[in-house]
């Protein structure tokens, strides 16, 4: 039996599974990764260094979408997060595979100037207007009302929930419309699944690191000298 997964609390890929156990009732350790994400401490662990990491036995799983079917899998007793018909299995994966293949994909440009010392905030929102882009491609995928695929919540609620936190909050930094304000199907799904009081608590805590980390940049850029 699994006894931990290693995330952060900010990763949104780990929040995957937080929100998953949460909605599954599955009381699962999740620690600090050994020297954090990328860590050459954690690439001894799995290569490519990224989390989430879940512990199962003597064997290490990777890749967060992988990882949300093996709690399917492994729990079969637990609230099932997988539709019960073959096809709405299959869109359920359809969708969270394309919403990482285009929607996150869209967003590396938003991340890009988060990272920058001095970020350019036309550029972010830009990217912004990709994101939007993508996600209105995505959402003809959907279900009319209610959750993504069929009338329970699903895998793919939980894939796509963090990053539409994310959105949310780097918009706002940016002074920018959030994409999940600009595409109605999206918004209406969104903030339905961010009232479950388990997602909830799950942004609570994604809320509280980025917090901490934006205070820590901003600690570090008031620590640089001056040199105009």
């Amino acid at each position: 039996m699994p006894s931990r997964i290693f995330a952060s609390e900010l990763s949104p890929f780990a929040a995957r599974l937080r929100i998953a156990c949460a909605l599954k009732g599955l009381d699962y350790a999740f620690d600090l990764p050994p020297g954090g994400s990328g860590s050459s401490e954690l690439k001894k662990l799995a290569p490519f260094g990224r989390i989430p990491v879940l512990e199962a036995g003597d064997t290490l799983l990777v890749e967060s979408l992988a990882l949300l079917d093996y709690l399917e899998d492994a729990h079969p007793s637990a609230r099932s997060l997988r539709p019960a018909d073959s096809v709405n299995r299959a869109r359920v994966r359809m969708i969270a595979l394309l919403f990482d293949h285009n929607v996150i994909k869209a967003m590396s440009g938003v991340f890009a100037q988060l990272v920058k010392p001095n970020p350019d905030a036309d550029a972010a929102r830009v990217a912004f207007d990709e994101v939007t882009t993508e996600m209105r491609k995505l959402t003809l995928y959907f279900d009319a009302h209610g959750p993504a695929v069929g009338d329970q919540w699903s895998t793919v609620d939980c894939a796509m929930a963090p990053f539409a936190f994310l959105m949310d909050a780097l918009a706002a930094g940016f002074a920018a419309v959030s994409p999940t304000r600009r595409e109605p199907r999206f918004m209406q799904w969104w903030e339905e699944f961010a009232r479950l009081p388990e997602v909830a608590h799950v942004i609570a805590g994604m809320q509280r690191a980025l917090t901490r980390m934006a205070a820590a940049k901003k600690a570090r850029a008031a620590d640089q000298p001056n040199l105009s």
